[in-house]
C-alpha cells in the first residue's frame, strides 16, 4: 500500500503511452463504438467484466481493498477508468488540456489518490 502512489503513476503513464503508440487505432475504435450501437453495448459489457475481474484480483491480493464492498469497488474502478480515458482522449485527440504530458500525469495521479484513499 505504501507503493500506491507509484503504482497509480505507473498505470497512468502506461495508459497514456499505449494511446500515444496506437494513436490511429484508438481514434478508429472510438469512431466505430460511437457509430454502432451493438459495438457500443458490447464494449460497455466487456469493460464491466474486465473491471470486475480486476476488482476481484485487487481484493484478493491487497488488504487495503479487501474490506471494500465489491460492487462499490467495481463502480469506483469503472469511474476511474472512464475519467482516465476522458482526460487522455481529450489531451491527445482533441485539444491538450495541459502543456505537457507530465502535467497531465501529475494531475490524474492526484485525482486518483484522492478517490482511492
Amino acid at each position: 500500500e505504501e507503493n500506491l502512489p507509484e503504482m497509480i503513476e505507473y498505470l497512468i503513464r502506461k495508459h497514456l503511452r499505449i494511446h500515444q503508440e496506437n494513436y490511429q487505432y484508438h481514434i478508429a475504435v472510438n469512431q466505430a463504438i460511437l457509430s454502432n450501437q451493438t459495438l457500443y453495448k458490447d464494449y460497455g459489457d466487456n469493460l464491466r467484466k474486465m473491471i470486475g475481474a480486476i476488482a476481484k484480483e485487487i481484493q484478493q491480493t491487497s488488504p487495503l481493498f479487501a474490506k471494500i464492498d465489491r460492487n462499490y469497488l467495481n463502480e469506483s474502478l469503472l469511474r476511474i477508468f472512464h475519467t482516465l480515458e476522458a482526460y487522455i482522449h481529450r489531451h491527445l485527440f482533441i485539444t491538450p488540456i495541459f502543456a505537457t504530458d507530465e502535467e497531465l500525469v501529475g494531475f490524474l495521479k492526484q485525482v486518483f489518490q484522492l478517490i482511492i484513499t
